[in-house]
């Protein structure tokens, strides 16, 4: 569990990950942490979910190599 609980809200962790497994099992694992978590399978959908989401997002977890234009 995480040690800030019982602040207003959990931090939250865009993750970054093209492979729908493993982007679901980390997604699990944080979730069950007392994360929030947001999902992204590559570089671009990650920039545009950051873009949205503003300063809500408090840590980027992602793999180096990903495919397509940019990687992690």
């Amino acid at each position: 569990m995480l040690a800030n609980a019982g602040d207003q809200h959990p931090p939250t962790v865009l993750i970054v990950e093209d492979e729908a497994a493993i982007r679901m099992a980390v997604q699990e694992t944080l979730e069950d942490n007392g994360f929030r978590t947001v999902e992204a399978a590559n570089a671009r959908e990650a920039l545009d979910t950051i873009e949205k989401m503003g300063r809500t997002i408090d840590l980027v977890f992602t793999a180096v190599r990903i495919p397509g234009e940019m990687d992690g």
